[in-house]
């Protein structure tokens, strides 16, 4: 099989020569928007220093750790429970000596949703077991491969201080969201997309900031009436300056009185006139959508409410966005990070616990207190219950053991306070010891455990 090339400069494309140390990726400067030469992406430049962009990432940075990572195990009776400790969410957790795993999910997640593309740096010990992850910002590090096309990848570059350092497959965890479809051994974030609307959230920003430096006042022509009065451009560019010190900075607010007969007409219309806030809306809302969330839930304006409330964009936020990135980068885990940690041959793959998640909350509420309604007017059994409200079903072993349990707790209970239980003999056999210690404790133990062992809290 034959595989693409490098391309060339001509489909839009440039593969180094960032400044500053920085490194220019495939796909990270997309072709003109159709319909126009302007370059957006050069006039956006940093998508992540745009307020209605980070505003959108800053939540999901936020948000992303509420479930944590656990590995799971497919048991032999098809059941799927957390490993724990399991080596690998260790790692993640203390990924380097330097920050926390939070800090390693928050780079992950801001490079995956500007650039569609994160990257983790491994490094291991002497018996070849990673040992330590680092984020790579996606702009120090790119994939290259021949020219030939014989090979789909050969390795990454990695940039620092404006020198390039190869490094194996093998080191790189590399999240990518779909395909870049002009280099598809890079992913390609949906805000690429979004350029248009990026730019004119910060031309608006600018134009704001800039009204407001002129102490409100929109530019405008000041022409010279005054017949006796020669307009030189020595003349003009002083009087411009002198404006500029009455009605802009530290000076703004002063008086102008002009020497010479003249007449001011403004040029362009106030933020208020151009309906600013109501054109700036429909952008930010785009950003959202684009990430999958809603203007309600990251907290800016919006020209109509989907939600009725808080709750409710909060659920749609993380079903939408949260949930699927999380799916995708565990997918990203399995397939290149897990192996290495439980062999190809074990039934582990990469999950997350979202029980503690407070979006879901209301709903596992509501979920338990119509089960326990049911459950208390005999519409449903136990095992049924266990399925509404999320947890496991019992096995048919698991519910007789159960139910075993009940009756011993039953009997005891009946028997009178300080006296032996009905039809027990006085002093205890070694028998009835060896019942106590044997299948009594394993049916107390049992009805403990809780949901990691399969037996009901």
């Amino acid at each position: 099989m034959v595989f693409a090339g490098r391309g060339s400069g001509a489909s839009g494309y440039i593969q180094s020569s960032g400044t500053s140390g920085g490194l220019t990726l495939w796909g990270d400067y997309p072709a003109p928007v159709p319909g126009t030469s302007y370059s957006f992406r050069t006039s956006v430049g940093e998508m992540w220093r745009n307020a209605s962009v980070m505003a959108n990432v800053g939540w999901v940075q936020r948000n992303f750790g509420q479930a944590p990572l656990q590995v799971m195990q497919r048991t032999r009776d098809g059941d799927d429970e957390p490993v724990e400790p399991h080596p690998l969410a260790e790692l993640i957790e203390h990924p380097n000596p330097f920050y926390s795993g939070d800090v390693l999910w928050q780079g992950t997640v801001l490079s995956y949703c500007i650039n569609g593309n994160a990257y983790w740096l491994t490094n291991t010990n002497a018996a070849g077991e990673v040992v330590e992850l680092w984020y790579v910002p996606h702009t120090m590090i790119a994939p290259y491969w021949d020219e030939g096309g014989k090979e789909f990848l050969a390795g990454y570059l990695y940039r620092v201080n404006g020198k390039d350092y190869p490094i194996p497959s093998e080191r790189v965890v590399h999240f990518r969201f779909g395909f870049d479809l002009n280099n598809q051994r890079l992913g390609y974030s949906p805000l690429l997309s979004g350029l248009p609307e990026v730019d004119t959230l910060n031309e608006g920003a600018v134009y704001t900031a800039s009204i407001l430096r002129n102490k409100g006042v929109v530019g405008g022509i000041l022409a010279n009436e005054d017949p006796d009065v020669q307009m030189t451009d020595e003349k003009a560019e002083k009087l411009r300056q002198r404006y500029r010190a009455l009605f802009t900075g530290d000076g703004r607010g002063d008086l102008m009185v002009p020497t010479f007969k003249s007449s001011y007409t403004e040029v362009g219309r106030s933020p208020e006139e151009l309906a600013l806030d109501k054109i700036l809306t429909l952008p930010q809302e785009t950003v959202c959508a684009l990430l999958g969330l809603n203007s309600m839930v990251v907290g800016l304006p919006s020209s109509s409410r989907t939600y009725s409330n808080y709750a409710e964009s909060l659920k749609a936020a993380v079903e939408n966005c949260v949930r699927p990135m999380k799916s995708l980068m565990a997918c990203d885990l399995n397939h290149q990070l897990l192996p290495g940690f439980s062999g190809p041959r074990k039934q582990e793959y990469v999950g997350w616990d979202w029980s503690a998640v407070p979006a879901y909350q209301e709903a596992l509420t509501a979920a338990w207190e119509r089960g326990l309604e049911a459950l208390d007017k005999g519409a449903i059994t136990q095992n049924e219950f266990r399925g509404i409200i999320g947890f496991k079903q019992l096995t048919p072993a698991q519910q007789t053991e159960i139910q075993e349990y009940f009756e011993l707790r039953a009997a005891k209970t009946a028997a009178p306070f300080g006296g032996p239980a009905p039809g027990t003999p006085g002093p205890e056999s070694s028998g009835d010891q060896a019942s106590r210690n044997g299948a009594g404790a394993r049916n107390e133990q049992a009805a403990v455990t809780g949901e990691n062992g399969g037996r009901p809290k």
